[in-house]
């Protein structure tokens, strides 16, 4: 699980990366785009290996609000759905 903001440049890399270390699926957030991430993003999402979402234009009452907000939706939704659940941003890579 993700939440990401313009992430044009390292969105493909990534999800190929753990791709090969085996994750099933993404469950990723979208806040507030302004770049072409989702449509690089598209054919994943059609094959069911993206699942998007949007993010609530909440105000932030911190830096992290959204993020968090989303991490909890996420696990509220998706738990009982997975074996294993990973909260990870776009700049980092699991090893």
């Amino acid at each position: 699980c993700s939440c990401f903001k313009n992430e044009t440049k390292t969105a493909v890399e990534w999800i190929e990366f753990h791709r090969l270390i085996g994750v099933d699926i993404f469950i990723l957030y979208a806040d507030e785009m302004s770049d072409p991430t989702i449509k690089l993003l598209q054919n994943y999402i059609e094959s069911g290996l993206v699942i998007l979402l949007s993010q609530n234009k909440a105000p932030l009452r911190v830096p992290f609000d959204r993020q968090m907000i989303a991490f909890g939706d996420c696990l509220n939704h998706f738990r009982h759905e997975v074996e294993w659940l990973l909260f990870i941003d776009f700049d980092e890579f699991v090893t």
